[in-house]
C-alpha cells in the first residue's frame, strides 16, 4: 500500500498523459493523450497502481504503467518515471 499513498498524496492532478504501450482491457490507444484525475481506489501496489483517466466523456481506470506524463510538474513526472522503473525490474505487474 505504500505506493498507492506515495502516488496518491504526491502526484498533482489534473495532468495531461500519453499512453505508451496498448494493454488488453484498457480503452487506450498507442500515443493517446488523457487527461489523468486520480488515483483509482482499486489500485493494489502489489499488483500495479491504477489511475482515473477522461476519456470520451466517461472515467476509467488504467495502468500507470501504460502513461507518461505530457504536461505535468516535476514532480509528477519523477513519481512516474519511478513507478516505471519499479515495474521494468519485475517488482510489479504494472
Amino acid at each position: 500500500m505504500g505506493w498507492y499513498y506515495y502516488v496518491g498524496e504526491n502526484i498533482s492532478y489534473p495532468f495531461k498523459a500519453r499512453c505508451i504501450k496498448e494493454e488488453v482491457g484498457s480503452p487506450l490507444k498507442q500515443d493517446g493523450i488523457v487527461t489523468v484525475t486520480d488515483i483509482s481506489s482499486d489500485s493494489d501496489s502489489r499488483k500495479g497502481i491504477r489511475m482515473l483517466i477522461e476519456l470520451l466523456d466517461r472515467t476509467f481506470g488504467v495502468p500507470l504503467a501504460q502513461l507518461e506524463p505530457v504536461d505535468a510538474n516535476e514532480a509528477t513526472q519523477q513519481i512516474v518515471a519511478d513507478w516505471h522503473y519499479w515495474v521494468g525490474r519485475g517488482y510489479y505487474d504494472g
